[in-house]
């Protein structure tokens, strides 16, 4: 692990496209200038080109996924929001496990404020893992809403605003762009 000074909090957020991006894009040129970098994401389960793109970017810039492989982008039966939850209490232990241990200088928790939203992940337990921070890791959270208490936790906020999108037009996800 590289030395940093001061680890802070980032918060990207919006029903705009680009809150993974920005966060892997920070990301991507922490790993450059000599930090280990772990992503965690959650909610998500299928293929797409970060995930091939940052194993050649591996041991400084991993990318863990906790969720079980389903068809749908979100859990939305009762028995998927339930496996969604036991998922995503074993990422959330894996993160306090990863800062308690220094193993990285920057931890991504990729649509983690979407789970919060959607009652998957306690706000409570994000506040607390921000709260035991280290000082000299970097955490960045990313979803659709933030809440005001990891708002006024976060010393960068940054919200994608929608003001257009192909899909208003009938234009499916496309790979390598989207996904």
């Amino acid at each position: 692990m590289s030395e940093m000074r001061t680890g802070l909090v980032h918060a990207y957020f919006g029903e705009g496209k680009g809150k993974s991006t920005a966060a892997l894009g920070l990301g991507l040129r922490c790993a450059g200038s000599g930090m280990t970098v772990f992503v965690i994401q959650f909610l998500k389960s299928s293929q797409s080109g970060e995930l091939e793109a940052v194993k050649r970017l591996e041991p400084a810039f991993k990318i863990f996924r906790f969720d079980r492989m389903r068809r749908e982008i979100w859990p939305s039966t009762a028995q998927q929001m339930e496996e969604s939850r036991k998922d995503s209490a074993n990422a959330m232990q894996f993160a306090r496990k990863v800062m308690s241990a220094h193993q990285c200088d920057v931890l991504i928790l990729d649509e983690v404020l979407t789970a919060i939203a959607q009652r998957i992940v306690e706000l409570n337990e994000v506040l607390d893992l921000i709260e035991k921070k280290p000082t000299d890791i970097e955490i960045v959270v990313t979803g659709k809403t933030l809440p005001d208490a990891i708002y006024r936790r976060s010393n960068y906020v940054t919200e994608m605003r929608l003001w257009k999108h192909p899909r208003q037009d009938g234009i499916e996800a496309r790979e390598g762009i989207e996904y």
